[in-house]
């Protein structure tokens, strides 16, 4: 394990307390300031990187031209999560470290660099600032370098607890029954968090579902678990649990495919979206809601093709989809656009226009969008084909933000 001073201990629960501003404290001006700063490219900024050729990666910053409308936050990581309407964090890396952005401030800190791990995949925001974090229990020391892919324990994750001011390691979130006894959490990609109740979907996937190896890749879509799970989120210092925990979903319910939570729906927690990865899937994923009124399964008819979900606005009444309508059941996507969908008119609008665009030399397409809390600002990581390594999937060039209102007006007019 990696010790680090007491000094430096208390160097960076400084650092890091000083990046909280809550909303209300924010004026108008540094509001303003926020918008404005959104027109800005952000690449001259020293968080940024230089070293992309080595890796023969492609710098966004140096094709900001393909990229506009949408501004460069940064130009190397992934997973955006909002924490409020000015900060969010991000990973380094496929498994990697966490980093929070300050947007008003222009600075990006490592919030996970003061303790050894093995990596996370995801970063969820908590009430009272506090953190779920996704990752394995153990295993190899990622690498910095986030221009060097990695996903080593990608299926093996657990859900951590990483407690704001973040001055002390993340701690294993615990699963208590009926009987007062715990275990661990598995937990693979993303989580969906309420953010009206304290309830909480995950899925307990931890079987690999994709690679070169056909037999055993048809063989774990046939035999692997992959279920969701419902549960309530007790927070308490240093020692959070889940109780109450019950299956909604299983793989059996739907085909040959692996599960993965995204967003609740409504005011009351109606519904819980979520994808459906394998080959029984109309171009390898397909959207589907669960109601938990009526604990029904219903089948999201989206179109043609892949598509899975992504991030819903604030007000529930959108979401984001990844679809491309030609994507094989068997290959899956190659080159996916971001849509919107509306529940309410049931009908998608395009929302990224790299598919078929005659600047997009670098085979570049938007993934995993996120709404700001208050529904005006849109982060989005950016992919790409290029590169000396196969990009795997989820992994980023960098971070990109979108005015809403702004994108709306530009596509317009066109």
């Amino acid at each position: 394990m990696l010790r680090v001073s007491t000094m430096l201990n208390k160097f960076i629960l400084l650092t890091v307390s000083l990046y909280f501003i809550p909303d209300f404290f924010v004026s108008k001006s540094l509001a303003e300031e926020i918008k404005i700063n959104t027109v800005k490219h952000h690449c001259d900024a020293d968080y940024n990187l230089t070293s992309h050729y080595k890796t023969g990666k492609v710098d966004i910053c140096s094709i900001k031209i393909f990229i506009e409308p949408f501004t460069i936050l940064t130009n190397w990581g992934t997973k955006p999560e909002w924490i409020n309407n000015h900060q969010f964090v991000f990973l380094s890396n496929q498994i990697g470290d966490v980093y929070l952005m300050d947007m008003i401030k222009n600075k990006v800190i490592n919030l996970t660099e003061s303790f050894a791990h093995a990596g996370f995949t995801r970063a969820h925001k908590l009430p009272g600032g506090h953190l779920l974090l996704v990752g394995p229990e153990s295993g190899p020391i990622p690498p910095k370098d986030p221009l060097t892919i990695y996903d080593t324990g990608q299926f093996t994750g657990n859900i951590w607890v990483f407690e704001a001011p973040f001055d002390k390691a993340p701690y294993l979130l615990m699963l208590e029954d009926e009987d007062g006894k715990r275990q661990k959490v598995n937990a693979w990609e993303g989580l969906a968090l309420s953010k009206e109740s304290n309830k909480m979907v995950w899925s307990d996937t931890q079987t690999p579902f994709f690679g070169s190896n056909l037999i055993a890749s048809g063989w774990n879509y046939l035999t692997a678990p992959s279920r969701l799970w419902v549960g309530d989120f007790i927070y308490q210092r240093q020692n959070s649990i889940i109780k109450n925990a019950r299956e909604i979903v299983s793989k059996y319910d739907i085909g040959l495919i692996f599960l993965e939570p995204q967003n609740f729906l409504g005011e009351n927690d109606e519904k819980v979206t979520f994808s459906a990865y394998g080959p029984t899937s109309n171009g390898a994923a397909n959207t589907y809601l669960y109601n938990f009124k009526k604990q029904v399964i219903e089948h999201i008819r989206i179109g043609e093709g892949y598509q899975e979900w992504e991030g819903a606005s604030p007000d529930y009444q959108r979401s984001f989809v990844e679809v491309q309508q030609d994507a094989s059941r068997f290959i899956g996507p190659t080159n996916v656009e971001l849509y919107l969908y509306d529940f309410n008119n049931e009908d998608l609008s395009r929302f990224s226009f790299f598919r078929g665009n005659e600047k997009n030399i670098h085979d570049l397409y938007l993934h995993e969008p996120v709404f700001s809390p208050d529904g005006k600002n849109v982060l989005v990581t950016i992919g790409g084909g290029d590169g000396w390594e196969i990009n795997s999937p989820g992994y980023g060039l960098g971070i990109l933000i979108i005015n809403i209102d702004d994108l709306l007006l530009i596509y317009t007019k066109e």
